[in-house]
């Protein structure tokens, strides 16, 4: 019942967006604005997070005055990640921690749009990303895509793909099994707690290319690692990672 309930207002709320157009105004603020375009203060908030340093791996943000000895952080440092670079277009915080919830939590799939056109601005510049060939999306379980009723990840692989011109996969990776909630746990948990929850459905559209897996916010990396590791398994050339948001290291 409750799940019907939460149907029932899903599609009532998509009903009124399509109805009721949202006025024009910065998507990602709110300011007043005569387009719904981001508005100048947001671009240039994004802006200063390309000139912020960065793991060079993971692409974490380093905190305030954190060190950056080598270009890494410490846990890349300590283990590399099974993917080649990971890139996002700024730290989880803010606008875009704001943006995060309002997509996923929220059904605002007009952010969805939005942010994957702006993950693609991200791959367009960066040379490891720029390499992709496929596009494919982190997958949700099918019970927690069926009670959302979307998997954000998806919807942003689709955007990014759109602007891009690459080629989207969204069913090649599966979630097979339900996982706790990554939230809380210890790096070492995290990565045991993802352990054979995914697996590939196509290999042969992956085999030898290069993958640009999409996520909405990189935490310690653990399921963009577990989830390179399946990729790569299956044959894949290499895997790259694109989020909106990434979070902080300090060392």
């Amino acid at each position: 019942m409750e799940r019907f309930a939460r149907f029932l207002a899903a599609l009532w709320e998509d009903l009124l967006a399509f109805l009721v157009p949202l006025p024009p105004g910065c998507p990602l603020c709110g300011a007043a604005s005569p387009t719904r375009s981001p508005c100048a203060k947001c671009l240039d908030r994004l802006a200063e997070y390309r000139s912020r340093p960065r793991c060079l791996r993971c692409g974490r943000w380093w905190s305030g005055n954190a060190g950056n000895a080598g270009g890494l952080c410490s846990d890349c440092r300590r283990e590399a990640p099974a993917f080649l670079a990971a890139r996002s277009l700024g730290s989880y915080e803010g606008i875009l921690r704001r943006a995060v919830h309002r997509l996923k939590y929220g059904r605002k799939m007009f952010l969805g749009e939005l942010l994957g056109r702006l993950l693609a601005e991200v791959v367009r510049e960066d040379a490891a990303l720029c390499r992709a060939e496929v596009v494919v999306p982190v997958p949700l379980y099918v019970t927690r895509r069926r009670t959302r009723g979307f998997n954000q990840a998806e919807v942003l692989a689709r955007a990014l793909a759109g602007a891009s011109g690459l080629p989207v996969y969204c069913d090649a990776l599966l979630k097979i099994r339900r996982t706790a909630p990554q939230t809380g746990l210890s790096r070492p948990l995290r990565r045991e707690n993802l352990r054979g929850a995914f697996v590939v459905r196509d290999p042969a559209v992956l085999r030898g290319r290069r993958v640009l897996l999409v996520d909405d916010v990189l935490t310690t990396g653990a399921t963009a690692t577990e989830c390179s590791r399946e990729l790569l398994s299956a044959g894949a050339g290499g895997v790259v990672v694109v989020t909106v948001a990434a979070a902080d290291v300090t060392k």
